[in-house]
């Protein structure tokens, strides 16, 4: 793999500081309008990871799964259900800077839709994630 095949198709910048541990999700609607395969993702994944220092713990992938069948997508919901096991909800908006801050982990994925294309679910998913401090 290059150094650098795609780096220039990603965000030039990293929230997260270098050592920060992060899971990948990926996903391949297996449709005509699929930007990435899970390969290139994964592979895209491990070169901002290398770039940016940070430590990929865990790949998640679920393949050839339209988001609308949220329920065939097993890999999602072992993502899901092992981040809401190991982090809980942190409602105080100081004490969850102060986590994110202190105990940075993150979560990558292509684009945000490949967490659900539906708008409503995308938005569920990332508060979910955010208030727990990811």
């Amino acid at each position: 793999m290059s150094d650098s095949r795609y780096l220039h198709l990603l965000r030039s910048d990293c929230p997260l500081p270098p050592g920060t541990h992060v899971v990948l999700y990926t996903r391949d609607s297996g449709g005509d309008e699929q930007d990435k395969s899970t390969v290139q993702q994964n592979e895209a994944a491990h070169e901002y990871c290398h770039h940016f220092g940070l430590v990929l713990d865990h790949v998640y992938c679920d393949e050839a799964e339209k988001a609308t069948e949220v329920e065939k997508r097993d890999q999602f919901a072992a993502m899901m259900t092992d981040l809401r096991q190991r982090f809980s909800v942190v409602y105080d908006p100081t004490k969850r800077e102060q986590r994110a801050k202190e105990k940075p982990f993150g979560i990558l994925c292509w684009k945000s839709n490949r967490l659900g294309r539906d708008l409503l679910h995308t938005r569920h998913v990332k508060s979910d994630l955010r208030l727990r401090g990811l």
